[in-house]
């Protein structure tokens, strides 16, 4: 940024062309550095190292050697893959009933001490979990520990959003900002789990040893490089009491009532971790019955999906919205309808090369969630960032709770009656198909309201 005598900011655009800060097109500002419509804020790179170590930890600890620990525990105690399945999906949850408590005060709490005392908070009960996991040896210590400490939990990612929000301006600048936060989240699912998988061939409990190490170096790293995004100017100076108050239902409802379009993206949102969540709680026992794949052959498809987030979400995200005129609603209904294809497709795979080459040819459907998150952060004024995240956060994890128990009764059902496999994912592709609907009729929403597309809005800047 070069700041000249007239007080105008002028900045290096892409191939060396520089462009004039009040006329410059957001989907091009800089993630990793400051928006020019929000004045000098703190840079987003080091939001995105500590998100990388906590969702490598996360991933070699759950992404596949939490289900693989409980399946070799819930076996050893005479259970069949049916009862394992429905036992898993409970599991599943009541740790995302735990997150549901305590996400919404998290990101409530944050706009009244700021995001980083949060972020410590969470990032510390993430290494005490895994360290717990190690030391579990039964299905009941190993759920109590996964259970208990989701009760301080921000793995879905409520307070990094706000954190974003705080740093970037509305707009396109946010949509990548969103989409580079996924992309270092895709570029963990690349490492974790296939490492997780090898080590738990190895030793059940070696996963958790190693997250131990990881969770430790992704706190300290939070405690000494990433700063406040939070101004004490804009924090909210209200009591805890009333603060607490601030995150009820009637006062998120209150938000969904005066902003328009969002009461649509938050359906969306919420089918969208109905069906994530529902086909998460069976992957792992449907891959094994469906393509006999066992620990290794997980770790490997993961990794290989993480790194297809991370293409999706650094390489196609930008170049698809543009190519969209930045219409970030036409964007979402394109992965959803995507993931639909995609897990039809699953259903009946007649091998797992099929998934692997399925998986990498519907990428762009990976983008779904960043957008959509992009989409409700819009809707929502400045102050209202962190209601707004913990409020939407809160709803999807009610989802989870829902999609963990649906998908895994209905795939038991398959197993006990005879159906075939495919029952679980095409629930789940379902799921994606209204959620596409709902942001058809977010856009039209928007559109009567007089709500202004990034292309309007780069008109009326320009």
């Amino acid at each position: 940024w070069l700041k000249l005598k007239q007080g105008n900011f002028f900045r290096i655009g892409p191939w060396g062309r520089m462009t004039a800060g009040g006329m410059d097109d957001e989907l091009m500002v800089p993630l990793l550095g400051t928006s020019i419509k929000r004045g000098k804020q703190a840079p987003l790179g080091p939001l995105f190292l500590v998100t990388f170590l906590e969702a490598l930890t996360f991933c070699i600890a759950k992404m596949p050697a939490l289900n693989l620990r409980f399946q070799e525990f819930a076996t050893a105690g005479g259970l069949d893959t049916a009862d394992i399945a429905v036992a898993y999906g409970r599991l599943a949850a009541l740790r995302s009933l735990a997150e549901f408590i305590a996400t919404p005060t998290l990101a409530a709490w944050s706009d009244r001490v700021g995001r980083r005392r949060i972020l410590v908070l969470s990032y510390s009960a993430l290494c005490l979990e895994c360290w717990l996991l190690l030391l579990s040896r039964s299905v009941l210590t190993l759920s109590m520990s996964h259970i208990a400490l989701g009760f301080l939990s921000d793995s879905n990612g409520a307070v990094e959003s706000s954190c974003i929000a705080d740093a970037t301006g509305p707009g396109g600048s946010r949509v990548l900002a969103f989409g580079r936060l996924f992309s270092v989240v895709g570029a963990a699912m690349a490492i974790g789990p296939a490492v997780g998988g090898m080590l738990a061939a190895y030793s059940g409990a070696a996963p958790f040893a190693v997250a131990c190490v990881f969770g430790g170096i992704a706190l300290i790293s939070m405690i000494l490089c990433v700063p406040e995004y939070l101004p004490v100017s804009q924090r909210h100076r209200k009591s805890p009491a009333s603060t607490f108050q601030g995150t009820t239902v009637g006062e998120f409802h209150k938000l969904l009532l005066r902003a328009p379009g969002l009461p649509q993206c938050v359906c969306a949102s919420a089918l969208e971790n109905l069906g994530s969540s529902a086909l998460g709680a069976v992957m792992a026992l449907w891959a094994r019955e469906a393509l006999n794949w066992d620990g290794r052959d997980l770790g490997i498809f993961f990794s290989l999906t993480g790194i297809t987030m991370m293409f999706a979400q650094t390489v196609l995200l930008p170049r698809v919205l543009q190519a969209l005129g930045g219409k970030e609603h036409t964007l979402a209904q394109l992965c959803l309808l995507v993931q639909v294809a995609k897990l039809v497709a699953f259903g009946f795979a007649p091998s797992g090369i099929w998934v692997h080459a399925v998986a990498m040819a519907g990428a762009i459907g990976m983008c779904s969630s960043p957008v959509l998150r992009s989409l409700c952060s819009r809707c929502g004024a400045q102050a209202e960032q962190g209601l707004l995240s913990g409020g939407l956060t809160a709803v999807s994890l009610v989802a989870q709770v829902l999609g963990s128990l649906l998908g895994s009764s209905v795939f038991a059902m398959s197993l006990r009656r005879g159906h075939h496999l495919s029952v679980p994912l095409l629930l789940s592709a379902a799921c994606f198909a209204l959620a596409s609907l709902f942001t058809g009729c977010r856009a039209k929403s928007c559109t009567s309201s007089g709500a202004m597309s990034l292309v309007d809005a780069a008109a009326v800047g320009a």
